[in-house]
């Protein structure tokens, strides 16, 4: 696949179709925020995506998204969600980049 991150969601290309995925208010499978800063597939194959709303892993058996949220609220100015870069550490880790 190819993935496409935009200001409006993330798409995936077959070589055929897109497959657009969005956020949905109230429901947790879905994109944390449309607004996609970043994309990262890690040594597993597994698929990160640094949203303005904060961290999401692709669920390909769901083609749903698991939610990694900072423990504080959310509010208005919490740059912390804004997750702008995913770099793997090579030990099967990474470290976030993000507006604050």
């Amino acid at each position: 696949f190819m993935w496409f991150g935009t200001q409006n969601g993330l798409s995936r290309f077959d070589g055929y179709r897109f497959v657009n995925f969005r956020n949905a208010v109230g429901d947790p499978a879905t994109l944390p925020s449309n607004w996609i800063r970043v994309l990262h597939v890690d040594r597993e194959g597994r698929l990160w995506v640094g949203t303005d709303g904060g961290l999401a892993r692709y669920d390909a058996a769901t083609q749903g998204f698991q939610h990694f949220l900072p423990e504080e609220p959310a509010r208005r100015g919490n740059g912390n969600r804004h997750v702008r870069a995913i770099i793997d550490d090579g030990k099967g880790g990474f470290w976030l980049g993000t507006g604050d």
